[in-house]
């Protein structure tokens, strides 16, 4: 049945000329960064860290040509050696001996310490600022601080020093394990665990764990990415509570499900409950070299 030309005529709207009146976004209910774009950042930012790993375990510094074990022995005996450490001059110098670490393998001084010194001083810091003073830490009195009401702040020379060994001391650990994961892939790191006596249940949620986190990262990456495809114009708090929610739920029930069918496969392939792993490689001599300098370092401290 042929259409006459009045039914075939365009309508009214899709022949008009002015460009169409979108509706407008209530600005007080639409967030300066929305919540997907916010996690959406945070997953791209988890991603690009990785890659950025990826990069120095492909340079060629001292570490990375190290063999893992050696490595990781010698990492646990300058732990050792920090913990054992009571001088502020002991700590700097062991803490100037991973900042060397840090360059012969050619990790950069902004990575070191956006990851080291600013967690240090963000996390523990602030913590340590009541033992600057004499309330807590009594002794001889640096300054004092009077205030309004005549409340005097004292702060004393112990509570500096006690405050400056905690964050020198936590600096060097955290350094210490950023050199050691900075510069050994994963899955070497887990075996060469496994190789020096932890239990291979643990090591194994370990390895796994990291395998599956950005799998996972992805999966949640295209969902969100899916519901702001789906989006024109702003949302009210109602519907985006509601959308966490759901999304939240769906999210967990998913990874279930990813679980049990990782485990069935697991199961196929033979797998009985036992973790079995190859040794990472073969010790060469100069491997032992690290942990024989750090066990001299660690005795040296100690003995001090």
């Amino acid at each position: 049945m042929k259409k006459s030309p009045e039914e075939l005529a365009l309508p009214l709207w899709l022949c008009q000329e002015r460009p169409p009146v979108w509706p407008e976004v209530s600005r007080g209910r639409w967030l300066r960064i929305h919540y997907l774009e916010k996690t959406w950042r945070a997953i791209q930012n988890i991603l690009l860290s990785d890659g950025e790993q990826e990069k120095l375990l492909d340079r060629n510094g001292l570490l990375q040509r190290l063999e893992p074990r050696s490595k990781v022995l010698g990492s646990f005996l300058l732990l050792i050696a920090l913990a054992g450490a009571q001088q502020v001059l002991t700590l700097c110098l062991l803490h100037g001996l991973l900042c060397l670490l840090a360059g012969v393998s050619r990790i950069g001084w902004r990575y070191y310490g956006r990851r080291v010194l600013l967690p240090t001083l963000l996390f523990s810091g602030w913590l340590l600022l009541p033992a600057l003073t004499g309330h807590i830490v009594p002794g001889e009195a640096l300054f004092s601080l009077t205030g309004p009401s005549g409340y005097v702040l004292t702060i004393t020379r112990p509570g500096v020093t006690a405050a400056v060994t905690v964050l020198l001391r936590t600096a060097g650990s955290l350094g210490t394990v950023l050199l050691v994961m900075a510069t050994t892939r994963w899955d070497t790191l887990t075996k060469t665990m496994a190789c020096l006596g932890v239990p291979g249940s643990l090591v194994m949620v370990l390895d796994m764990t990291y395998r599956y986190l950005f799998l996972f990262l992805q999966l949640l990456e295209e969902y969100i990415m899916g519901r702001k495809s789906r989006m024109v114009a702003g949302e009210d708090q109602k519907n985006s509570r509601e959308w966490i929610g759901l999304a939240l739920a769906g999210f967990f029930r998913m990874v279930m499900e990813y679980s049990r069918e990782i485990e069935a496969a697991m199961r196929e392939r033979g797998y009985t409950g036992r973790y079995s792993y190859q040794p990472p490689g073969k010790l060469r001599l100069a491997d032992a070299v690290f942990p024989a300098l750090m066990l001299v370092i660690c005795f040296s401290v100690w003995g001090s």
